[in-house]
C-alpha cells in the first residue's frame, strides 16, 4: 500500500486562526471535511502534529498539521515521515505565498523556499527540497498598497473581501490535492494547466 502525506502549514492556536499565514491549515481542514465522507478518521494530536487519515483505492492518505509553529514545521513532518516510512515523492505541502496575488493557486515540485520559514524548516530537516507544493497566493503588502512589514501582514486576519474568495481558493487547492493523491501524472497535468493561466 502506498502512503501519501498531505501537509498544511500554519501556526497552532486560536490566535492564528483565519490569518493569511494559516491558509494551508484552512484548506487542509476543508479537505479533511470532504474526505470524512469517505471514512477519514481523526487520530488527534500525536508526533507533534494534528493528524487524520483515510484509505483511498490502493493508498493510505495522511493529513497533517504541524503543532510546532511555522519555523519548526520540518521537525514534525520529518518525525512523521520517518515513523511511517513515507518517501519524499509522496509528500505534498500546502502553504501561503507572498509572491502570488491573493487567491492564485500554483503547483510546484522542488525549487526554492522564497523565504517562507515553514518551507525552509522542511527543506533543512528533510535534507532535500524535492517535494511537491501547492502555493496559495496571499499577495504582498507592498503590491497591495499596504505599508506593513510582511511578517505582520501574514499574521493578520483575512479581510471581508478575502473571506469571500476563500471558497473558490479552497476548491482550486483541494482539486490540486486530489490530483496529487491520484498520482504523479495527474499532478503534473494539473500543474501545467494551473501554471499557464493567470487567474488559476
Amino acid at each position: 500500500m502506498i502512503h501519501k502525506l498531505i501537509v498544511g502549514l500554519g501556526n497552532p492556536g486560536t490566535r492564528y486562526e483565519y490569518t493569511r499565514h494559516n491558509i494551508g491549515f484552512f484548506v487542509l481542514h476543508a479537505k479533511e471535511l470532504h474526505w470524512k465522507a469517505w471514512g477519514a478518521q481523526a487520530n488527534g494530536a500525536q508526533k507533534n502534529s494534528e493528524i487524520s487519515e483515510v484509505q483511498h483505492s490502493q493508498s493510505k492518505i495522511y493529513f497533517l498539521k504541524p503543532l510546532t509553529y511555522m519555523n519548526k514545521s520540518g521537525e514534525a513532518v520529518l518525525e512523521f515521515m520517518h515513523f511511517y516510512k513515507i518517501p519524499i515523492e509522496e509528500l505534498c505541502v500546502l502553504h501561503d505565498d507572498l509572491d502570488l496575488e491573493f487567491g492564485v493557486v500554483r503547483l510546484k515540485q522542488g525549487g526554492g523556499e522564497g523565504g517562507h520559514r515553514g518551507l525552509v524548516s522542511l527543506t533543512q530537516c528533510l535534507g532535500t527540497a524535492a517535494y511537491s507544493r501547492i502555493r496559495i497566493g496571499i499577495g504582498h503588502p507592498v503590491k497591495r498598497g499596504l505599508f506593513l512589514d510582511p511578517a505582520d501582514y501574514v499574521l493578520q486576519k483575512f479581510n471581508p473581501e478575502e473571506e469571500k474568495m476563500l471558497p473558490d481558493i479552497t476548491k482550486k487547492a483541494t482539486q490540486a490535492v486530489d490530483a496529487f493523491i491520484e498520482g504523479a501524472d495527474s499532478f503534473q497535468k494539473l500543474m501545467n494547466s494551473f501554471n499557464q493561466r493567470p487567474g488559476a
